[in-house]
């Protein structure tokens, strides 16, 4: 089901559902501008925003917008992939064809161990990358009420509560 918005006359909005090739609107509508008690759930008034107290109250309790990135150095997170309950029956395996001299196998258990190794490093190098992406994106700046004033603010800067403007094109923060 695809829900599309309708202007109707008296300027409200009505959900119109897309249901096997044809339109039929729903029952219930969409006002643009919000009615009085719509937003008590929310701690925030919409008209004004957090209040700079509300705002250091929210940074106090909740830190920053910030995902932490662990700095790991490459050889450690290669070191871990041979630390772990199955790398250490592969290790054991290749240990005990070792000791009844069984070279051949002895050869293919270590390769699978350094394949089995690399993979693993290189899922756990690019999920790092992408969580560094993830981190870098929050240095975007968003337009956001606080105050009863618009500002522009960087993303970390954001707390639970904040009023944020999203037009087109706009990444949504978390």
């Amino acid at each position: 089901q695809i829900i599309m918005p309708d202007l109707e006359e008296g300027g409200r909005l009505t959900e119109t559902a897309a249901i096997g090739g044809g339109t039929h609107p729903t029952t219930s509508t969409i006002p643009q501008q919000p009615t009085e008690g719509e937003y008590d759930w929310v701690p925030t008034d919409p008209t004004t925003g957090l209040t700079s107290e509300q705002v250091a109250q929210a940074l106090a309790r909740y830190g920053p917008n910030e995902i932490p990135v662990p700095d790991t150095p490459l050889y450690l997170l290669f070191v871990r992939q041979f630390v772990g309950f199955l790398p250490f029956l592969i290790e054991l395996a290749a240990i005990v064809s070792l000791a009844v001299q069984d070279y051949i196998d002895f050869g293919i258990i270590l390769g699978i161990l350094l394949v089995n190794g690399c993979l693993g490093f290189r899922e756990e190098y690019h999920a790092k990358k992408s969580l560094q992406a993830v981190s870098a994106s929050l240095d975007s700046e968003i337009a956001v009420r606080r105050d009863g004033l618009t500002t522009s603010l960087l993303v970390k800067q954001l707390v639970p509560g904040d009023i944020v403007f999203l037009v087109g094109g706009t990444i949504v923060p978390a």
